[in-house]
């Protein structure tokens, strides 16, 4: 028995997979403005497709097809989360944006939202639609705001999918820090 787990752990761990990650290659940021807010980020939520390790993408409108041998090496909502903060560090021009709550910080001024509600590769496109809300908490006002982004995929392999995911996911953080 223990002769065959070995085996099958052997057989494992030489299977040939390709891992992914998002968000490390958005790295033209212009300062768009000058903040001091604390800025409190949620975990960026996401469909139940892209919780898990695999890869997937539609290929008809109702089914749902895993891309053998690609995965995600980071949790995805944990790397779209860290993604959004740091580009908001740099766009914005602010070092007081954190992950909430599972930072230290006692207070904010600002609380940002992200729901992605689809966010997957669909014939020659990425699909992207999320909501978001930017909550004031001086003036206890909440903004809410949806976007519709549609990134074309520039070839056939899964490096130009997992590009246009990252086109698209780049829009969407833009678009966030547009409205802060």
């Amino acid at each position: 028995m223990k002769r065959v787990l070995i085996f099958i752990l052997f057989l494992w761990g030489c299977s040939s997979k390709e891992l992914y990650t998002l968000g490390d290659t958005i790295t033209n940021i212009r300062e768009l403005k000058s903040s001091s807010d604390y800025i409190a980020i949620d975990r960026v939520k996401i469909p139940v497709y892209l919780i898990n390790s695999p890869i997937y993408k539609k290929d008809t409108p109702y089914h749902l097809k895993r891309i053998d041998n690609a995965t995600w090496i980071n949790n995805l909502d944990k790397q779209l989360t860290e993604t959004l903060i740091n580009y908001l560090h740099k766009s914005i021009n602010n070092d007081n944006i954190y992950p909430y709550p599972w930072s230290n910080i006692k207070r904010f001024d600002k609380r940002v939202s992200v729901k992605i509600t689809k966010f997957i590769a669909y014939r020659d496109e990425v699909e992207l639609k999320a909501t978001y809300q930017i909550y004031n908490r001086i003036d206890k006002k909440s903004l809410n705001y949806f976007i519709d982004i549609s990134e074309k995929i520039g070839g056939k392999s899964i490096n130009d999918m997992i590009n246009a995911m990252d086109r698209a996911y780049l829009k969407l953080i833009q678009d966030i820090s547009s409205k802060l």
